[in-house]
């Protein structure tokens, strides 16, 4: 009954914004369209968690030794302008507590201290600038008794986009043998990115003045 009458009185009828289009809209309005009506009707708590899941994950591989202290700067300074550029990424902050193969470990350090829980809080500290300008952040320490190994395995088990992590620059018969980092690098199946930080005394080569004596 309403559509004959609305038939019978045309005039009446209300017309949408579409009656006035002179020609079809473009593919990508159709898909944004499209991608509307299928993300409205999703709870905000289940569109969040799509979101974070398609956000790009970072990796950051954190030696925390002590003697390592200005590479660990250096890995996060880079970290940092890494997430500058990508300011929807997660990032995941992962150390290795290293174990032996067949001996026991001792599981306490000399003050009493469970090894994991101060690796825990040394990542936390380590990483306490970067959650200043970041929230979606997680913590891992890992006991392996081979760290590359460990790293690749956390990589792939959670989907690693990208893995950031310090390079040692060990000479002699190490290296020949191979380094974390160049076996992260090597079978690693996402973009690694390894940071080094200049041996000490290596300058950069100063030029002379112009017009100098030589």
């Amino acid at each position: 009954a309403q559509l004959a009458l609305e038939l019978r009185t045309p005039q009446q009828v209300h017309l949408s914004e579409r009656a006035t289009r002179a020609q079809r809209d473009g593919t990508w309005r159709v898909f944004r369209r499209w991608l509307k009506t299928h993300t409205d009707d999703l709870p905000a708590g289940t569109r969040v968690a799509t979101q974070l899941q398609r956000a790009p994950l970072l990796m950051a591989a954190v030696d925390l030794s002590q003697e390592w202290r200005e590479l660990a700067d250096a890995l996060r300074a880079t970290t940092g302008r890494i997430l500058r550029i990508e300011p929807g990424a997660r990032l995941a902050c992962v150390t290795v507590l290293k174990t032996h193969r067949l001996a026991l470990d001792e599981r306490t350090d000399a003050a009493g201290r469970n090894l994991v829980a101060v690796k825990l809080a040394e990542l936390q500290h380590w990483a306490r600038p970067l959650a200043a300008q970041h929230e979606q952040i997680t913590f891992q320490v890992i006991e392996s008794p081979d760290p590359a190994a460990a790293l690749i395995e956390y990589a792939t088990r959670n989907q690693v986009d990208h893995i950031v992590l310090g390079s040692r620059g060990t000479v002699g018969i190490k290296r020949l043998l191979g380094s974390v980092s160049a076996q992260v690098v090597a079978e690693a199946a996402c973009s690694v990115t390894v940071v080094r930080v200049p041996p000490e005394g290596d300058e950069p080569a100063q030029l002379p003045p112009p017009n100098s004596p030589t």
